[in-house]
């Protein structure tokens, strides 16, 4: 894994699938968002993971 620069978050991932929930977590931390945001976001994954939907 390589950075793109200096100042750019890097992140290795194994699958393209956790793309969408690295992006919204690394909002989070970078003070992008907030936490009502990344909690409705990961309801809105739990409930499809359990509907079978994975996502």
């Amino acid at each position: 894994m390589r950075r793109l620069a200096p100042g750019v978050p890097t992140a290795g991932i194994r699958d393209a699938e956790d793309l969408a929930a690295l992006v919204e977590i690394a909002q989070f931390a970078q003070g992008r968002t907030g936490f009502a945001e990344l909690r409705a976001y990961l309801d809105r994954r739990v409930e499809a993971f359990l509907a079978g939907g994975g996502g």
